[in-house]
């Protein structure tokens, strides 16, 4: 006899065994509470019969998820109560490792309950169909040398086995850097500018006049400290030259000319870092048609930041 169905027994017995206390007690107020608790014991056994017989009829009809909605309510009622589930619980293990083995537990201890209750078991020794397996949200049953399915009510076909993205990860972080060559050009030469135009020198003010013509022109091949010419500063405004040479011939910047070195250096930043957020944009919309995170791209802190300077974006097209 399984576990369940001892417990019905148990359960049973000890409903019986409150007559023999009845005698026993001698006092008017031993006896109201000795019936006030086979009252209680009679009411316990006939809603745990009602859910037992409940189960049954879910289970015969293949509704699966039902017989596990109504045991999961017996659990949390013994929680909140100060009860104890551990038998429910094995019930629960039972049903989803063999639903068959455990149909077959609960007919006995319908069967057992009933008896307690003095009534007649609604399922007999025969309870009908017999489950023998559950697959691909269908039960299927056996009854009179017949084999026949139905649908689990509210089954729901397991995911499918997630495809490995790391990969198509590792391309799409790959082309956010390439992308990004440029902008990291601009930005070490715009910290270099205002490092340097801080400084309020004279060799503060070449190095903060040639980090602008680098943000100007990255592939300049002029060198910091020579002498800049059309050849080797050909992308470079012809004022800028102008400036960097008498820098170079040890003339210093005005405080307003460092002002407005200052200010164009952010202009020029501020157009390239949006220009390569533009090109994260069209990379992380391509991570989301491939069912990527675009988190999972950049980076939890770096998306935020990301999607932050977004928001002040009306249009990208206008970039």
């Amino acid at each position: 006899m399984s576990d369940f169905s001892l417990k019905m027994q148990r359960f049973g017995e000890a409903l019986a065994g409150r007559g023999s206390q009845w005698d026993l007690a001698q006092d008017a107020k031993a006896r109201t509470e000795l019936e006030r608790q086979k009252y209680e014991d009679k009411q316990r056994l006939l809603a745990n019969l009602g859910d037992t017989r409940k189960m049954i009829m879910s289970a015969q009809n293949g509704d699966i998820d039902g017989v596990r909605q109504i045991l999961g309510e017996r659990i949390a009622a013994l929680q909140a109560s100060g009860g104890n589930p551990a038998e429910s619980i094995e019930s629960f293990e039972l049903l989803n490792a063999n639903p068959q083995a455990w149909l077959q537990d609960v007919l006995q201890g319908e069967q057992l309950l009933s008896a307690n209750a003095g009534q007649s078991s609604m399922f007999g020794a025969q309870a009908g169909p017999k489950l023998v397996k559950t697959e691909n949200g269908q039960a299927i049953y056996e009854q009179g040398g017949r084999t026949y399915s139905q649908p689990i009510e509210g089954y729901q076909a397991p995911p499918e086995e997630p495809k490995d993205t790391q990969p198509q990860i590792n391309t799409l972080r790959g082309d956010v850097f390439k992308l990004g060559k440029e902008f990291r050009d601009v930005e070490r030469s715009y910290g270099k500018l205002n490092k340097a135009i801080s400084a309020g020198t004279a060799a503060g003010d070449l190095s903060a006049i040639f980090a602008y013509m680098k943000m100007i022109d990255p592939g300049s091949t002029v060198r910091e400290g020579e002498m800049a010419t059309a050849k080797n500063a050909a992308g470079v405004p012809q004022r800028v030259v102008n400036l960097y040479n008498a820098a170079l011939a040890g003339e210093m910047l005005s405080p307003q000319q460092r002002e407005d070195f200052k200010a164009r250096g952010l202009e020029m930043f501020n157009v390239e870092r949006n220009a390569y957020d533009k090109n994260i944009n069209n990379v992380l919309q391509q991570a989301e048609a491939d069912g990527i995170a675009p988190e999972r791209v950049l980076g939890g802190a770096r998306y935020k930041e990301f999607t932050e300077r977004r928001a002040t974006v009306v249009d990208w097209s206008d970039l």
